[in-house]
């Protein structure tokens, strides 16, 4: 037995890429999930509604669609901060909930503009942030309440 490779062994132990940990292919698959769910959504649901929607049929309609791309950002923030919270069903199930009620908002407020659509969905994601917010206000009194006892 060699002293070396009995001291330092000679590969490193493989990183776990499948666990908890980003690769460039999630990254680009979340930011592109979190972007266009909320145009994808509103452009079915125009289809639904009017059989053929003239949006892509020019850039004002593709910048229109861009616009509202900004709009579904809150609600995937909500909850990927439940997810990291440790309730991933939680978060499965607001987004479940709120996304549909997000489109349906989005298709009612359209003819006032991107803007009200995205103001619109940043209210829809308000109760996805509401256990996000009790529990920093939990973490905060339960910090103040260990330097009273200490």
């Amino acid at each position: 037995m060699n002293v070396l490779t009995s001291v330092a062994p000679l590969r490193y132990p493989a990183r776990e890429l499948s666990g908890r940990g980003w690769t460039p292919a999630r990254l680009l698959a979340g930011c592109l999930i979190s972007l266009m769910w909320l145009p994808v959504g509103f452009y079915a649901a125009g289809a639904a509604g009017a059989g053929n929607p003239p949006w892509l049929a020019d850039l004002d309609g593709w910048l229109y669609l861009a616009g509202l791309a900004l709009g579904g950002v809150p609600l995937v923030w909500a909850c990927g901060r439940l997810r990291r919270m440790g309730y991933p069903g939680a978060a499965w199930m607001a987004f479940g909930v709120l996304a549909p009620a997000t489109v349906m908002g989005s298709v009612y407020v359209a003819p006032l503009g991107p803007l009200w659509v995205a103001a619109c969905a940043a209210v829809a994601s308000l109760p996805a942030w509401l256990p996000y917010g009790l529990g920093c206000l939990d973490r905060r009194t339960r910090r103040r309440n260990s330097r009273r006892i200490a």
